[in-house]
């Protein structure tokens, strides 16, 4: 039984077994891919341009903007002993909301949702990773209504 070459043993190997030219077949076939791809003509390149990479393009597009839709921002009210008093006292709601949403996602979500009108929002993230959203409501609405419609109350 022979020990183990020690891992810079084993790095300095590997170079020189790339340099003598024995190299892993997986990364020979990677490497001549890589080769293929960066001299293919011109012609090849229209050929590669269909309508899947487009629609790829489109979709990576639409993830990095990081739009929502508005039935998306709200997963669902929070109800808590400490929620339920601050839709008594202050006038707020708690909604746990998806974690890509921003105050203005929020903001609007829950004015086209509810028919409200939005003072402010605060966010923030609790310690089981949810993403929650205190929603001051304007004086000229109730939060106790909007706690009965959604079940909260």
């Amino acid at each position: 039984m022979g020990r183990k070459p020690s891992k810079a043993n084993r790095k300095v190997t590997a170079s020189r077994e790339r340099m003598a030219g024995k190299v892993h077949p997986k990364h020979a076939q990677q490497a001549h891919a890589a080769k293929e791809g960066a001299h293919a003509g011109k012609k090849d390149a229209g050929k590669a341009m269909g309508k899947e990479s487009a629609v790829k393009f489109d979709e990576r597009q639409l993830e990095q903007t990081g739009a929502l839709k508005v039935y998306e921002v709200l997963e669902y009210p929070l109800v808590s002993e400490k929620a339920v008093n601050m839709i008594d006292g202050e006038n707020k709601i708690v909604f746990v909301v998806n974690r890509k949403a921003t105050k203005a996602d929020v903001r609007k979500a829950v004015e086209t949702m509810y028919n409200v009108k939005v003072d402010r929002v605060n966010v923030c993230r609790d310690m089981k990773a949810r993403k929650k959203a205190f929603v001051k409501i304007n004086k000229a609405f109730k939060a106790d209504e909007l706690a009965t419609k959604l079940g909260v109350l």
